[in-house]
């Protein structure tokens, strides 16, 4: 559990400096830091986008409980960060599912999070915030979604890539996906 929570420390304070880096890069180019001030309506539906996070993430937790996603992700940042092969089950026991809110994106949590650090940097008016959405956005989109996409596919074969083509990646679009075997 020691490698599992220093392996997620690794990203969050990976995506943190990445939003520091930016937020002084700019400070540097411009020599003035970023100030913003949003009006009140709009950080009122920073608010909302807290709570939608909040509520994906619980639906999220109900499915897959928080100890079960916690060494399921120490897994795949292990395999991601020390090149091991992605059809080591490496200790994963969950069986592939797509309830709940996985019938609609295939990373619900990662949609909760990116609402609420969005919603924070709204509600907060906060440059900071809005651009640690930007880098987990990119970290997610470009880096450990793709991966953990490879890992799945190698892990749950066949039912798995049905169930790529027939869910988007974060943003549901999408009518919700019934499993072939439940159709």
């Amino acid at each position: 559990m020691a490698v599992a929570a220093a392996l997620i420390l690794l990203e969050l304070g990976g995506t943190a400096a990445g939003a520091y880096g930016v937020l002084l890069l700019f400070s540097l180019v411009t020599g003035q830091l970023p100030t913003t001030v949003l009006p009140l309506a709009l950080r009122l539906g920073g608010l909302g986008l807290i709570a939608l996070g909040s509520g994906v993430g619980a639906l999220t937790f109900r499915l897959r409980p928080p100890r079960e996603m916690l060494i399921s992700t120490s897994f795949t940042l292990e395999k991601l960060f020390f090149r091991r092969p992605l059809e080591a089950a490496a200790g994963r026991q969950e069986p592939f599912v797509a309830a709940g809110p996985y019938r609609y994106v295939r990373n619900p949590l990662y949609l909760g999070v990116l609402a609420v650090v969005l919603g924070l940097g709204i509600a907060l008016s906060s440059i900071l915030l809005l651009l640690w959405t930007a880098v987990l956005l990119g970290w997610y989109w470009f880096v450990l979604i793709p991966f953990e996409e490879k890992e799945l596919g190698a892990l749950f074969g066949e039912s798995y890539e049905t169930y790529l083509e027939h869910v988007p990646r974060i943003l549901p679009y999408k009518p919700g996906y019934d499993e072939p075997s439940k159709r």
